[in-house]
């Protein structure tokens, strides 16, 4: 689907008009993203993709996702794609996010769970690792203070130097949870027992402040 419209002007002409021309069909995914049938067709000349893009569509907030069409709902994924999370429905997943920012829903008090962890962007980190952070962290609020705050990760029993500086990379991961950076709860260094945890100014505002603390 977001290939058709991405390409929808090739693919209404070469498909649409010119091969499904029976009372019923159907299009193979191989078939229409198939080098060998892009080939031939390659350099025609269709009209420019009038398809919206992020700077088409209105601010989140004044949308209605109800009744926004899917290339719009595509357009404003691409446009909130660094606070978006992206696991499951897309859509459901702006709902989320407007939620999160209206006050209607507060993912720090989701439980911490593998499930979510390995879903969270950009966290690829070892099974025995998220069994250590579902263990050592009952909300999500506690885990992303920690994760995108904290200096020595690998000072919890659990998570090498190696999980540490993944554990660092995958802030946009968080951040796209928390629908921001903003949304991320204050880290105090006083959640987990760790010997000689640093105490930590309110993390930056903004994802290269949050990586230039972490460094």
């Amino acid at each position: 689907m977001d290939f058709a419209i991405e390409n929808y002007h090739l693919f209404a002409e070469n498909y649409v008009r010119r091969e499904l021309t029976a009372d019923s069909w159907e299009i193979k995914r191989r078939d229409y993203r198939s080098k060998e049938y892009l080939r031939p067709i390659d350099g025609r000349d269709y009209p420019d993709n009038s398809a919206p893009g992020p700077e088409d569509v209105p601010d989140l907030e004044e949308v209605d996702l109800d009744s926004i069409t899917y290339a719009e709902e595509l357009a404003l994924a691409e446009k909130y794609d660094g606070v978006l999370w992206t696991n499951g429905n897309r859509r459901d997943n702006l709902r989320r996010l407007l939620d999160i920012w209206n006050g209607k829903k507060d993912p720090s008090t989701d439980p911490v769970s593998s499930g979510t962890l390995y879903r969270l962007h950009g966290l690829d980190i070892p099974t025995n690792a998220r069994r250590t952070l579902v263990k050592e962290f009952d909300t999500m609020g506690e885990l992303a203070a920690w994760a995108v705050s904290e200096r020595h990760h690998a000072r919890l029993s659990g998570i090498s130097e190696a999980t540490a500086e993944n554990i660092r990379e995958a802030s946009i991961g968080f951040v796209q949870y928390f629908g921001g950076v903003d949304y991320i709860p204050e880290y105090d260094g006083k959640e987990i027992n760790l010997p000689d945890v640093i105490s930590k100014d309110r993390p930056q505002q903004t994802l290269s402040g949050i990586h230039d603390d972490t460094a």
